[in-house]
C-alpha cells in the first residue's frame, strides 16, 4: 500500500467514525419557470444511494417531496404531484425509509412572482393524501406530513422534521436531545428545538417561485 492510499484510508476511517449527520434531500419536480436553477429530480434521486452510504444508516436519510404545488396554465391546472411515484420509487430503491410531504401554502408574496398558483380545496387535498398514502404503502415507506393539518386530517402521520427522539436514538452514545415542541415554529409544526443556520434575508440561488423566504433573482 502506498503512502497516499494509506492516508486516504485513514482519512475515510476517521471521517466515518466522526460522522453524526441527519440528511434531508429535497426532490424538486415542478420544473421551469417555477424552479429556474434547480437540479433535475432524477439527478437528485441518483444521489440517494451515496447519501445512505455516507450516513452509514438509512434512518439518517429522509426524502422531502415538498412542496406539492399546483398552478394554472390556460384552462388547465398542473401539478408536480405526477412525479411522486418516481420519487417514492427512487427513495425506496435507495433504502431510504421515509418521505415527508406538504402542499404549498400560497402566501401573497408567492402570487407576486409571476406564477398563477392554484390552491386545492378540501376534497382535492383528501384525494392527494389518499394517493400519496397508497404510493408510500406500496413501497414500504413511512409517510409524514410537514406542518400540513389538511394532510394529517386525511390520515397522514404528522412530521417532526427535526425529531429529538429520533436524533437521540441515532446517536452512538444515545446523548439526549430536546423532545418538546419548538415554540418558535408554526402551530402545526412538530419539530423539536434546533438552531437554524439560514435566514429569511438570505437569497437562495435556486430562485424557486414558491419559496416561503426570499428567492434569488
Amino acid at each position: 500500500m502506498t503512502a497516499s492510499s494509506s492516508s486516504g484510508v485513514r482519512a475515510r476511517t476517521t471521517w466515518g467514525m466522526s460522522l453524526r449527520i441527519w440528511v434531508w434531500r429535497t426532490a424538486w419536480a415542478s420544473g421551469e419557470p417555477r424552479e429556474p436553477r434547480v437540479p433535475p429530480w432524477r439527478e437528485v434521486a441518483g444521489q440517494l444511494g451515496s447519501l445512505v452510504a455516507l450516513a452509514g444508516d438509512p434512518r439518517r436519510v429522509t426524502v422531502r417531496f415538498d412542496p406539492i404545488v399546483h398552478w394554472r396554465e390556460g384552462e388547465q391546472v398542473r401539478s408536480n404531484l405526477a412525479y411522486a411515484p418516481m420519487v417514492f420509487e427512487a427513495a425506496a430503491g435507495a433504502g431510504v425509509p421515509s418521505v415527508r410531504v406538504s402542499i404549498a401554502q400560497i402566501y401573497p408574496k408567492m402570487r407576486r412572482r409571476g406564477c398563477d398558483w392554484y390552491d386545492p380545496g378540501p376534497d382535492e387535498r383528501r384525494a392527494i393524501a389518499q394517493r400519496l398514502s397508497e404510493l408510500a404503502r406500496a413501497r414500504g415507506l413511512a409517510l409524514y406530513a410537514c406542518a400540513d393539518p389538511t394532510l394529517v386530517a386525511a390520515g397522514i402521520e404528522p412530521s417532526a422534521c427535526i425529531d429529538g427522539r429520533l436524533l437521540a436514538s441515532l446517536h452512538p452514545r444515545r446523548l439526549a436531545a430536546p423532545t418538546h415542541k419548538d415554540p418558535g415554529q408554526r402551530p402545526a409544526c412538530g419539530c423539536t428545538p434546533s438552531v437554524d443556520i439560514g435566514s429569511y434575508r438570505m437569497r437562495c440561488p435556486h430562485a424557486c417561485r414558491y419559496c416561503y423566504a426570499a428567492p434569488g433573482a
